[in-house]
């Protein structure tokens, strides 16, 4: 997604995980819906430093893939100068990639049947 001008990214990264999950009750990151039950301007809040921190994800893991890469990840200030309609869009977009990222992605390879030499 496009913000300022500048193509964003975000992954929910171990570091991403762990910040997002010092916002849930009991540091619980499965109850990460809790803290949407809370007023408005809480809920902004909590929602632009997830978002920060996904940023911070993408942009560190493609440092540490290239190093000569400068991260620029959004920061909560410049999150919270978006307008509505943009930080709808936003948080729509880093919640299904939050949603897509927890997903667990293991791979298996069917046991092959053993075959007996008689």
């Amino acid at each position: 997604m496009v913000i300022n001008g500048k193509e964003r990214g975000f992954l929910l990264t171990i570091g991403a995980s762990a910040e997002i999950s010092e916002l849930c009750p009991q540091g619980d990151l499965s109850r990460l819906g809790e803290v949407f039950n809370q007023s408005y301007a809480k809920q902004i809040r909590i929602t632009a430093r997830l978002i920060a921190a996904m940023s911070r994800g993408y942009e560190n893991q493609k440092h540490y893939e290239d190093p000569s890469y400068e991260p620029d990840a959004l920061t909560v200030d410049e999150i919270m100068t978006l307008d509505t309609a943009t930080f709808q869009e936003l948080t729509h977009e880093v919640m299904q990639k939050f949603g897509s990222d927890q997903q667990p992605t293991v791979e298996t390879e069917a046991k092959k049947n053993e075959v007996s030499a008689t």
